[in-house]
């Protein structure tokens, strides 16, 4: 994916409206070397779950690579952005992410966002599960069945009695 950036793209949007043939050619190079998972009926799904990834770890590595870059800023006095490019990043790309997060656009943005974070008093977690979770409760329902329960329990009891 880094290697197909288009230059001067900020983030997904920006890619989506100035090079509409990005996201094909990331989806084509990931084909190259993975297949997708079969339990996609075609391979339009397929290509739309990847899609979503894609663009998901787009966001993440950006605001991963911002908060790097600034907490070596806040270590070094003197540095900017152009100083703590990453390695894998274009120049050219990096330049205009650096002039976005100067930006007054972005800083009233990300102003607003933290205000909002520090104002929610319970986080939503949108009952999602963790894999952990959901691996526990699928090993429990599928292979105890109601009299390995009751054995185990009973067995248990057993060990507790005076």
């Amino acid at each position: 994916m880094r290697m197909f950036w288009p230059d001067g793209c900020v983030g997904a949007l920006e890619i989506d409206r100035n090079s509409p043939g990005f996201w094909n050619k990331c989806i084509n190079e990931f084909l190259r070397y993975y297949t997708y998972d079969p339990r996609f009926s075609t391979e339009a799904e397929a290509r739309a779950s990847i899609l979503a990834h894609m663009r998901d770890n787009l966001r993440r590595t950006l605001s991963d690579d911002r908060e790097r870059a600034d907490a070596k800023i806040a270590g070094a006095s003197g540095t900017t952005y152009a100083d703590h490019m990453p390695l894998y990043m274009k120049p050219s790309v990096w330049s205009r992410l650096a002039q976005y997060w100067v930006s007054e656009e972005f800083t009233k943005k990300s102003a607003a966002g933290k205000k909002a974070r520090q104002a929610v008093k319970v986080p939503h977690t949108s009952g999602a599960r963790s894999f952990n979770r959901r691996r526990r409760v699928n090993f429990i329902s599928s292979r105890l069945s109601w009299y390995i329960l009751f054995i185990v329990y009973a067995t248990i009891l057993d060990l507790h009695v005076p």
